[in-house]
């Protein structure tokens, strides 16, 4: 019987800034434990990261559009009972 870790498709994360490029390369992640690899990853330069961190500067000052802490409590129970 084959191992089906080895022959899971592996899982690509591709950036999440918007208009992002990814940049020239992929990183590979392995697993610590057998070396195995997991998933692949874009890399990403020095100006995609300072748009990501000012993009989330920019939510985390904008508090009126942050969810109320009932309704997150409402997400979070949700969440846990899945």
């Amino acid at each position: 019987m084959p191992d089906l870790k080895t022959v899971a498709p592996v899982e690509h994360f591709s950036l999440m800034t918007p208009g992002s490029k990814p940049g020239p390369c992929q990183l590979e992640v392995v697993a610590p434990y057998d070396g195995k690899l997991i998933a692949t990853t874009d890399t990403a330069d020095e100006p995609v990261v300072e748009q990501a961190v000012g993009t989330a500067y920019s939510l985390y000052r904008n508090r009126d559009a942050w969810l109320s802490g009932p309704r997150r409590i409402d997400i979070l129970r949700k969440a846990a009972s899945l």
